[in-house]
């Protein structure tokens, strides 16, 4: 008997009937896949059965071709452990999967190992399986709509929460759909992003309002996954408002001049915008230099931000809100424009009119002009409230142990210095490291281990309790230059001269994973928020961003032809702020590499950067012993202050308001910048009163006192986005 008698009997049971009467139907099929089993080559007999599974998933045979997949499987055949559950998954049914958990038929592939953790609802195996929703993306794009729809309801099951906003938007197609992913999107993790992106380039052709829902989700997150989809498909949105954003967000503005020349669009665009997408608009055109649209908005107004009013604006706002007696709007600029720009609202007011407004005549205004009058003219400057010097000379490394509260000193030599943070005095006796030169040095988050990285290009990780060494990392052929823990303590990256990026298993090895991120010295490293992806900073002048996952490159993006030597990220947002040699300051967004701003250092040169805790300033090192505090909005130097001659080689951050710098002849200083803070910081921002290091300082009392006269005034300004005075359309940063 061959495949096609078979085939033949199975479209036509009545066939068999020649045989014995005494034999049931049930014994006669068993017989003809005792056939099959025994009788037909292997190969043959597979292939046969695959293809009737497929053609005839509901067939009466069906348990009986199962079976014979089950004896195969059990004598270890792969290709019928394939089969069986490719028709499991393709035809999903609990008694059949019931049958594979009874039988023990467990899957061999990778893709079947995880779609079965996925059938049987063990949610924990399936999110520990590698690819988890890549496999599963896969298996639904290849899927009809039914399963599509199973695969939903599993996934819904499991809680995969995010991935089911993406595959109910392309199932079904609805514009309820498609605001529920515009609106989770950025809560999707970096992989969910580049499958979200994937899945929808799928369904261009057979749904075109995904086109529009591309340009939408790109001006509304700048996603680079996003942005290849569109480039690659060179796609044009059927809105050409969504089409003009597009080619703002992406700089490219000869297109949008000749697209949308008398931006018409833009505005239209402007006007239907939620208030975080204006302001993203608004920081985009103010990028390009290119806003005068903005002033044809809403009645030819004049569209500002408010760190841009020149004085004259000012004087001519100040003048239209006494003229009309306008104190909420009087009030709400105080309450947004920083304290030391306060000072001349205040004063302007006083002088143009001073009895028109009720609380003018209040107490606490009276005080508030009266603390304005005792300011000196000389700008604070942040304060030194301590300083030490200490035994370690030079030093090349430290790092605080906020468990013991003690900062740690590396030397060239063997020896490390530990000091008491809080009055700054040397604990003796210091101990030793297993090998000279500590260049770097990092402490675990739960301070049990301390990593250090020697100049014999090694990393030694010890024990804090017993100064015992656990483990040598080698890799590296140069000097390390940085070294990062994950928050989870279970990867530590670094990087150094040899322009390698190396991830290693804390805290016991392996190695995990290396890549040669440039052929030229890596000078620094750093997290994104989050710890997503990293990203460091080149001798080549190159900015390179991997994801910490599988370290692949992110975007690579040229700051300058220069090495950048100092870099920074901010613990909230994708900023990096880099100085490079051409002795540049400059802050960049490096989830899609566009430049914020720039400037030309004037003290030079720079050693080290840190953001201040809310990222109003960027705190810069200077190998002349300075410590200058630059705006983060425009980098210009805000106060400097000298408490040193040596190089300054680290910025620690104590408090929110206080720093430790680290010289390199072991000299320490404890700085205090409240005042400084608190001055460039919008009263409405600030929860309750300053203190101060130094109760006599005028400019102390000033900030206390507006404070207090603010905080009497129940105005609501939280959702904020912008004031409209007269002419003015005043923006909200």
């Amino acid at each position: 008997m061959n495949l096609n008698q078979i085939s033949e009997i199975l479209e036509n049971p009545h066939l068999l009937d020649h045989l014995k009467p005494s034999e049931n139907v049930s014994l006669k099929i068993n017989g003809l896949f005792y056939v099959l089993e025994y009788e037909i080559p292997e190969e043959d007999s597979l292939e046969f059965a695959r293809k009737y599974l497929t053609d005839n998933p509901t067939s009466r045979y069906k348990d009986y071709f199962i079976n014979f997949l089950f004896h195969k499987n059990s004598s270890g055949n792969i290709d019928a452990n394939q089969i069986a559950f490719d028709f499991l998954f393709s035809n999903p049914d609990p008694e059949l999967l019931n049958r594979f958990v009874n039988y023990n038929i467990k899957p061999v592939s990778q893709e079947h190992v995880t779609l079965f953790f996925l059938y049987q609802n063990n949610r924990t195996s399936f999110l520990e399986s590698e690819s988890h929703l890549e496999i599963l993306t896969t298996y639904f794009l290849e899927s009809n709509s039914d399963l599509q729809a199973f695969l939903i309801q599993k996934a819904e099951t499991n809680q995969l929460t995010n991935w089911v906003i993406v595959a109910k938007t392309v199932l079904f197609d609805s514009a309820q759909h498609y605001k529920n992913l515009l609106d989770n999107f950025e809560k999707f993790s970096s992989d969910e992003k580049r499958l979200t992106a994937h899945i929808l380039a799928k369904f261009i052709q057979t749904q075109p309002g995904v086109i529009d829902l591309l340009f939408e989700l790109y001006n509304t997150y700048q996603n680079d996954n996003i942005f290849d989809v569109i480039t690659t498909n060179q796609l044009i949105p059927t809105n050409p408002e969504n089409y003009t954003l597009f080619l703002l967000f992406t700089d490219q503005q000869d297109l949008l001049e000749s697209f949308d020349f008398d931006n018409a669009y833009l505005k239209s665009a402007f006007l239907k915008a939620t208030p975080n997408q204006r302001q993203k608009i608004l920081a985009q055109s103010r990028k390009s230099g290119k806003f005068n649209w903005l002033q044809e908005i809403s009645s030819d107004r004049h569209t500002k931000w408010a760190s841009d009013l020149s004085e004259n604006d000012w004087e001519s706002i100040l003048a239209r809100l006494v003229t009309e007696k306008n104190e909420k709007n009087l009030l709400r600029l105080l309450k947004i424009v920083p304290a030391i720009q306060a000072i001349k609202i205040i004063l302007t007011i006083h002088q143009l009119s001073e009895k028109t407004f009720e609380f003018t005549k209040d107490e606490d205004w009276l005080a508030l002009i009266n603390s304005v009058n005792q300011l000196p003219e000389k700008l604070p400057q942040p304060l030194e409230i301590n300083s030490s010097n200490t035994l370690a000379n030079p030093v090349l490394s430290s790092q605080i142990n906020s468990k013991t509260n003690e900062i740690l000193l590396g030397t060239p030599s063997n020896l490390i210095q530990k000091i008491k943070l809080d009055t700054l005095k040397i604990i003796l006796p210091a101990f030793d490291s297993p090998a000279p030169q500590i260049r770097q040095m990092l402490l675990s988050q739960d301070q049990k281990y301390m990593i250090l990285a020697h100049g014999d290009h090694t990393i030694r990780v010890l024990r804090l309790h017993d100064k015992q060494v656990i483990k040598t990392f080698s890799g590296h052929t140069g000097y390390i230059k940085k070294l990062l823990l994950t928050d989870d303590q279970r990867t530590l990256y670094s990087t150094g001269f040899d322009g390698k990026l190396i991830a290693w298993r804390f805290p016991l090895g392996p190695i995990l994973q290396t890549r040669q991120i440039s052929n030229q010295e890596c000078f620094d490293m750093a997290f994104s928020a989050g710890q997503k992806s990293g990203v460091i900073a080149s001798a080549d002048g190159m900015i390179h961003v991997f994801d910490i996952a599988n370290l692949e490159t992110i975007r690579n993006f040229q700051v300058n032809k220069y090495a950048i030597t100092s870099m920074v990220t901010s613990e909230k947002t994708p900023q990096i702020a880099v100085y490079d040699k051409s002795e540049t300051l400059s802050i960049w967004n490096f989830e899609n590499g566009l430049k914020n701003t720039s400037a030309a250092v004037k003290e030079k040169p720079l050693t080290t950067l840190v953001y201040s805790n809310h990222d109003d300033f960027i705190i810069a090192g200077h190998l002349s012993g300075n410590l200058t505090f630059y705006n983060t909005a425009t980098t210009q130097p805000l106060s400097s202050i000298t408490v040193h001659t040596q190089p300054i080689i680290n910025i620690h951050k104590l408090d929110k308001n206080q720093l430790l710098i680290v010289f390199r002849d072991g000299h320490l200083s404890l700085i205090d910048f409240s005042i400084l803070n608190s001055l460039y910081t919008p009263i409405n921002l600030l929860k309750t009163e300053v203190t101060f290091p130094d109760p006599s300082d005028l400019w102390g009392k000033y900030v206390n006192t507006l404070y207090r006269f603010i905080h009497r005034f129940d105005i609501l300004i939280d959702d904020l986005q912008s004031i409209q005075v007269g002419d003015y359309d005043i923006q909200i940063e």
